[in-house]
């Protein structure tokens, strides 16, 4: 059978690819320059590719000729121009030449060996350092192949590189900070993961070091997707916002190799555990349809819905720029803010704790392999779920401060601790999501503490009607399947969240009208009066003159939050039933009585006594004659003698909210839908 010209040209290209050029007369072979003794007779087959040098004895095939070619260019690559290309690559000179690069004088090119896991060479790469953006290219007709697949050992991490230049600064860095027992790949580019190299990673622990762009992103995405439920587990290199795009590992280790065991540990800072992308075990496209998945398992009250939207809307937020979103999930005991967290724990990007101490958010222990064992290390873009936030109220003063000073640290994104060790901890461009559970405690914390950072999250607020014997009903009922139930939810949230996942970056994010930006710029101004602090003397005299918090932080905070409700919700802008999420976190974040005190007066507007309020909230006349005094030292309220009172004893006041609150609450149109 005949060979078509096309197959006949691609035999010969392979060796064309490597500057040999050839004279066709017409035969069924070329003829050109031999490689190896100079000569003008090496002949090359058109339709099979072999070769013969009739005057040196050389003849193969293809994969022979680059072997050979491999072998002789490295016989004539000299120490000096291992050290030219070391410099202009930042890569160690011992590491090129024991890598077996190759300088062929004939192209004035570098070859990069590549073999297919066995010992021969399959594929030559070359590399023309005279180039500024030299790229590396492959042999024509060569697959592409994973560099130093043939060098795995049986045991040891992988670091799967993205580019051979990558994984040869991975070693020089290994190399002159004397790590050792590491396993390093090589994927020809971002895009490109064969399946059949699964095989390698099966029950290894796996490290993806992909570059800084999106390209590199979506590479890791899809290596994930491969080999997440294969490995032994799973890590990758997460880049802090501070690096520039495209920024690669060669990048990093050649600005930062001068202290090599310093960028070695700076690297170990980056790599975070890597949550599962692999499709998950069920689909779930619809929040709707996670709702009915948590109706099933729970007795759900509209607030828990909410809860559950507010979660997933606080998960997906990470992604978003701006200001982190903190919620408290607040509830009592046994009201299902613990499943409701829980069910998060397998789901992308989600990092979930029982409880959280200082020592291990941020860890001073110096490990011998130079790496952080600190939790902090591993939330950047992460979602944290803490699933019992009120331990940390009964921890002693001092251990609280000191935590909550770092956390303060770290919503703002810049972290910095140093301990007595020596051990310096810097988390520079942090940006991670917060959603702890916790009970009414944390009502009765006046202090400062993370108050204006987190938002609340009410589980069963105090004016609905709350089913308890529902509840308990539908608790019992999964005694006997509790660990199936929680694990269906757990696989209907990671399904949606994976949904959520892919959506994002696909879709134009929800619009915010501008009737939602006036309430709730008026709202906020009412949040920012009712939560600020009045702080007095044992004489009962002002410390010193309350000013009320500006509303700038909690407007962004519920803003964002809206926008990403809307989102999971799959509407095209903020809506009234979103808005009014929106409401009721604000007034839960302002929870207290102080906001029951004046919601009860708004409807006052001729104002009321202390006796009314005291009937109507079923707090006691002292209780509502402090609460009254601290609004009107916030000139949130205000009292005047009442009319027409006769008799003996003490004149009563009347107490009405001033002109401008009351303004604040028409314009935010408080509890209306339209």
């Amino acid at each position: 059978m005949a060979v078509k010209a096309t197959e006949q040209r691609d035999k010969v290209r392979l060796f064309t690819s490597h500057g040999l050029n050839f004279d066709d007369k017409g035969g069924s072979q070329v003829v050109g320059e031999c490689p190896f003794c100079g000569s003008e007779k090496f002949y090359v087959s058109k339709a099979k590719g072999q070769y013969h040098c009739k005057v040196c004895g050389e003849k193969g095939n293809g994969y022979t000729f680059l072997n050979r070619l491999h072998e002789h260019c490295m016989e004539s690559t000299s120490r000096d121009q291992y050290e030219e290309l070391g410099k202009a690559r930042a890569l160690s000179p011992v590491i090129l030449k024991r890598e077996e690069l190759a300088f062929d004088k004939a192209t004035e090119r570098w070859l990069i060996p590549v073999t297919n896991g066995s010992t021969a060479i399959s594929n030559l790469l070359t590399y023309d350092s005279s180039l500024k953006k030299g790229a590396t290219r492959s042999t024509a007709t060569c697959a592409r192949h994973l560099y130093r697949a043939n060098k795995l050992e049986s045991e040891g991490p992988i670091y799967i590189c993205e580019g051979e230049w990558d994984a040869l600064a991975l070693l020089t860095l290994m190399d002159k900070a004397d790590v050792y027992g590491i396993n390093v790949v090589a994927v020809p580019g971002a895009e490109t993961f064969k399946k059949e190299w699964v095989e390698h990673f099966e029950n290894r622990d796996v490290v993806l070091l992909y570059d800084n762009d999106s390209s590199g992103q979506d590479g890791k995405k899809r290596v994930v997707e491969l080999i997440s439920d294969k490995v032994k587990s799973l890590q990758s290199l997460h880049w802090p916002s501070s690096f520039p795009e495209k920024y690669d590992l060669r990048d990093f280790v050649s600005e930062k190799i001068k202290n090599a065991k310093t960028c070695w540990k700076l690297l170990q800072k980056m790599i975070v555990e890597e949550k599962s992308q692999s499709k998950p075990k069920i689909r779930r496209t619809s929040f709707n349809s996670v709702m009915k998945d948590f109706r099933s398992v729970l007795h759900m009250t509209e607030s828990m819905d909410n809860s559950l939207l507010i979660t997933m809307a606080s998960i997906i937020s990470t992604r978003m720029k701006g200001d982190p979103l903190w919620l408290y999930i607040v509830g009592p005991a046994g009201c299902g803010k613990s499943t409701l967290l829980q069910s998060f724990q397998n789901s992308q990007n989600c990092v979930f704790r029982s409880k959280l101490t200082a020592t291990s958010f941020v860890s001073g222990m110096k490990m011998e392999d130079g790496s952080d064992p600190s939790l902090l290390s591993q939330l950047h873009e992460q979602s944290l779920l803490i699933k019992d936030f009120t331990a940390i109220k009964s921890m002693p003063i001092v251990v609280q401060e000191h935590l909550y000073g770092i956390l303060r640290d770290a919503y703002d994104g810049n972290v910095l601790v140093e301990y007595g060790n020596g051990v310096k901890r810097h988390y520079p461009e942090v940006h991670f999501s917060v959603i702890a559970g916790i009970t009414d405690i944390v009502h009765g914390d006046s202090r400062a503490a993370l108050g204006e950072r987190f938002l609340k999250v009410e589980m069963i607020p105090t004016h609905e009607e709350y089913d308890q014997e529902a509840q308990i009903r539908a608790s019992i009922s999964n005694i006997i399947n509790q660990v199936e139930a929680e694990k269906h939810l757990e696989d209907s949230v990671d399904a949606f969240v994976y949904h959520l996942n892919e959506r994002f970056g696909n879709e134009k994010m929800p619009a915010v009208p501008s009737w939602v930006i006036d309430r709730t710029v008026s709202l906020c101004q009412i949040v920012g009066l009712l939560r600020s602090t009045v702080l007095r003397e044992r004489s009962d005299d002002l410390s010193y003159r309350p000013r009320p918090e500006i509303g700038t932080r909690i407007a962004n905070q519920l803003i964002k939050l809206g926008t990403a409700c809307a989102f999971v919700m799959g509407k095209k802008k903020i809506d009234h039933s979103i808005y009014k999420i929106m409401e009721d976190v604000a007034f839960s974040t302002a929870y207290g009585w102080h906001t029951d005190i004046v919601k009860y007066m708004i409807t006052k507007p001729r104002g009321t006594t202390v006796e009314d309020i005291s009937v109507e909230l079923q707090i006691s006349l002292s209780s509502v004659q402090r609460r009254l005094s601290d609004l009107r030292d916030l000139k949130i309220v205000y009292a005047k003698r009442l009319r027409g009172q006769h008799g003996r004893g003490r004149p009563s006041n009347i107490w009405a909210v001033n002109d401008s609150m009351r303004s604040h609450w028409q314009k935010a149109k408080v509890g209306k839908r339209g």
